[in-house]
């Protein structure tokens, strides 16, 4: 979050920031209350902030599959 809004700050050029979240794709459903609230958090924060100074963000998930 620090570097975005150090790179926000420095540039002010409008382009489009691209964040790539990880998202852990447990092998059971259940799992997943375990895994993903890290990037659930960033998820919601980056979504707050961008509508609260403007700045555009696009926001990628990457599925990682689990498996034993």
């Amino acid at each position: 979050m620090d570097y975005l809004d150090a790179t926000d700050n420095e540039h002010h050029d409008g382009q489009l920031a691209v964040v790539i979240l990880p998202e852990f794709v447990p092998a059971k459903r259940w799992h997943g209350i375990l895994h993903n609230q890290t990037a659930r958090l960033l998820k919601v924060a980056l979504l707050y902030r961008r509508r609260r100074q403007g700045f555009q963000r696009v926001i990628i998930d990457v599925p990682y599959h689990l498996r034993r």
